[in-house]
């Protein structure tokens, strides 16, 4: 059946509005905070209205948007995650969701780390929802409770699309057929290294100071290799509930001198085009926007070869990959990349390739694909 008149009517005025809503806990420094961030600023410079939705009181925002996106916090992430899943309040919180995406009557909505939630809140409703997941999900998988993984076969199916990050995250969802692959948009550095300089000296890393970045390994591998170089310095860049215990490791190994827990810059191209080879030692990633910078102004990387990095990362030709965990692997590739220095060059050259492959200009395109698919209006500007 068709819409009514007046349906149709309001249908036909959502799409000329051109509105996205975007849904997330709050704009910390984080990898999917800061890829929402790139889109609404993106999208509302070619002539869509951008609506994001923090669901965190006190909620962070430490990226710049522009002054054109309306920003609208709703403070019920506390107990929205559906921990009792006949909990009154948890429902209510849906419907306060349900509430604010109707009054704003956007073309689409895409929610990211809010899975289940967005999509129960939005069900019956003639609005495309994608979810975007930005976190592997085999890993992801390992730390679900069983009854969110029945909820997730039950309700996934209901969004307009599932959005993942690489072909390997998609694989876990064979299953489904609204799955959606769009990578993250890897901008070209404001500075890159024409040649790498050799002898490598400078070691570098960036993420969050939580276990399963497992800098733990990287500061182990370090101390191994400086029995054979000893003018080696090693920078961790970032912030979180590890830093004590990583502080107490350093200390342990007598590596005061030599590691550097400086906290977070925002100065991201300088500190790398400063360095020389990049370590992930990650036990998971969904994309590892970190690494692609790094590649991105030239840097030798290294990372665990896990989903997300093994992606973006061909093992001896762009970077190298070792075992997740494995302090062995890790200290030993480090040691052969700082003894060779073709190597170092060879990869360097070819890392910076990346901006190609992920270009922003591909990666909104296939976004712009998905709008239409929705039934999306362009703007002027990208007609």
């Amino acid at each position: 059946m068709g819409k009514a008149p007046n349906e149709e009517k309001q249908y036909r005025r959502r799409l000329l509005s051109r509105h996205i809503v975007l849904v997330i806990p709050d704009l910390g420094k984080a990898g999917a905070e800061r890829i929402l961030t790139t889109y609404a600023n993106h999208w509302v410079s070619v002539g869509y209205k951008v609506t994001i939705i923090l669901l965190i009181k006190d909620a962070r925002i430490e990226y710049k948007l522009n002054k054109k996106i309306k920003l609208l916090i709703i403070p019920i992430l506390k107990y929205f995650k559906l921990k009792i899943i006949d909990s009154v309040f948890s429902w209510f919180c849906i419907f306060k969701l349900r509430k604010a995406i109707v009054a704003l009557s956007p073309c689409i909505v895409i929610s990211f780390m809010v899975d289940l939630e967005s999509i129960i809140a939005l069900s019956g409703l003639d609005v495309p929802l994608i979810v975007s997941l930005h976190a592997d999900p085999v890993y992801r998988d390992s730390k679900t409770k069983l009854y969110r993984k029945i909820l997730i076969k039950l309700f996934y199916h209901n969004a307009f699309k599932i959005h993942l990050l690489t072909d390997s995250a998609a694989n876990f969802f064979n299953y489904l057929k609204n799955v959606l692959v769009i990578p993250n948009p890897v901008n070209r550095a404001k500075v890159e290294k024409l040649e790498l300089i050799f002898p490598c000296r400078k070691l570098v890393s960036i993420g969050q100071l939580i276990p399963s970045k497992r800098f733990d390994i990287l500061i182990e591998a370090f101390s191994r290799v400086l029995s054979q170089f000893e003018d080696l310095r090693l920078e961790i860049y970032g912030e979180g509930p590890e830093r004590n215990a990583l502080e107490q490791l350093i200390d342990h190994l007598k590596l005061k001198s030599r590691v550097f827990l400086p906290g977070i810059r925002d100065d991201i191209d300088s500190l790398l085009f400063n360095s020389d080879i990049f370590v992930s030692s990650s036990e998971t990633e969904s994309f590892g926007m970190a690494v692609c910078e790094a590649m991105a102004v030239g840097c030798v990387v290294v990372g665990s070869n896990c989903s997300g990095l093994n992606d973006v990362i061909q093992d001896r030709v762009n970077g190298r990959l070792f075992n997740v965990g494995s302090v062995d692997h890790l200290s030993k590739i480090l040691i052969e990349l700082l003894s060779d220095q073709n190597q170092c060059r060879l990869l360097s050259k070819n890392a910076k390739k990346i901006v190609d492959r992920f270009s922003s200009e591909k990666v909104f395109k296939l976004w712009d694909t998905v709008f239409l698919e929705a039934g999306f209006i362009k703007p002027v500007a990208l007609m």
